[in-house]
């Protein structure tokens, strides 16, 4: 897996700072998100998706008043996470559908749950 930090090839200090840093990667509200070529970035981070094994919604009990449902991006060393209230949550499963393809039934189910449960929309065979 390969992490940039500003869209750029890593130098040495952000290597080390990745490997030291908290595995998890989640979406602010104001963050911006963007998928290209199998390149997600968020906000200034950028992951490139090789090592991604499962796509997943996960849904808790606490909404309405808390944001019950999040995308999960599962690689090798970290998880992305980006919350439903995001307003690039569905635009973003659209756009890893050309590269994984998302079982949209999943969505569906999920987007109606009201309990805390897994959805696996596409995992790595």
């Amino acid at each position: 897996m390969k992490i940039f930090m500003n869209r750029k090839q890593p130098n040495q200090s952000e290597i080390d700072q990745y490997d030291n840093a908290e595995p998890n990667i989640i979406a602010k509200f104001d963050d911006k998100i963007s998928y290209t070529n199998k390149v997600i970035c968020i906000g200034n981070i950028c992951v490139e998706l090789s090592e991604l094994l499962c796509i997943g919604i996960n849904t808790t009990d606490q909404g309405p008043f808390f944001d019950d449902m999040a995308l999960l991006l599962s690689l090798s060393r970290n998880i992305i996470v980006i919350p439903s209230m995001h307003p690039a949550f569905f635009d973003t499963i659209t756009q890893l559908n050309k590269d994984f393809p998302i079982d949209y039934q999943k969505v569906i189910d999920a987007s109606s749950c009201a309990v805390n449960k897994q959805f696996v929309l596409w995992s790595r065979k």
